[in-house]
């Protein structure tokens, strides 16, 4: 097991432990201790998988695990931060059920082709779009994540912009994959 994969599995077990505080959360009064440690956990998880790839590549250590792995735990980081999230107050408002249920189709969409592909022996790794998507995913979370905590910048218009920029470009992300898969799939 080299670095760039140990980091991603540290980075899923960051992600138990963030779900575990974000389900102890008080619905009213949550400590601010509490959100800001949930705040930083997921800034670290997020923070991690954008190191883990830059080392794969960097060491030429990318690996068929990790092209599967990465991939997998950063939809168990966005989707289950935003499952809690669209039922809390001071984010529900914001980030609706249904926004989540399209990113997750998305996601799901994305690990079907991934998986015909590389049973095919073709990589399918992750394309510019969807990285940025990952990121635009992450900056709204941590938005939301900092309107719980009542953070002035995290309130109102940008919030919304930011978390409707993230479901956008959730769904043009898509296109390429498709794009890629539709070779393999059509064969």
């Amino acid at each position: 097991m080299n670095l760039p994969n140990i980091i991603t599995i540290g980075r899923l077990f960051i992600c138990i432990v963030l779900f575990f505080l974000l389900s102890i959360l008080p619905q009213k009064d949550p400590s601010k201790f509490l959100i800001w440690t949930v705040f930083a956990l997921f800034v670290i998880a997020a923070g991690t998988d954008f190191l883990d790839g830059y080392i794969a590549r960097k060491l030429k250590q990318v690996t068929r695990f990790g092209r599967i792995a990465d991939p997998f735990v950063d939809k168990i980081l966005v989707l289950g931060t935003m499952i809690f999230l669209c039922s809390r107050p001071g984010t529900q408002d914001i980030l609706k059920p249904w926004m989540v249920v399209v990113i997750t189709g998305r996601e799901f969409l994305i690990s079907a082709l991934r998986s015909i592909c590389e049973a095919e022996g073709i990589a399918f790794p992750a394309q510019n779009l969807g990285k940025y998507k990952m990121t635009v995913q992450c900056i709204a979370i941590g938005f939301l994540i900092g309107n719980i905590a009542g953070v002035g910048i995290a309130k109102g218009i940008i919030v919304d912009l930011i978390v409707w920029a993230a479901l956008v470009l959730t769904i043009i992300s898509v296109i390429p994959y498709i794009i890629k898969a539709s070779k393999v799939i059509d064969k």
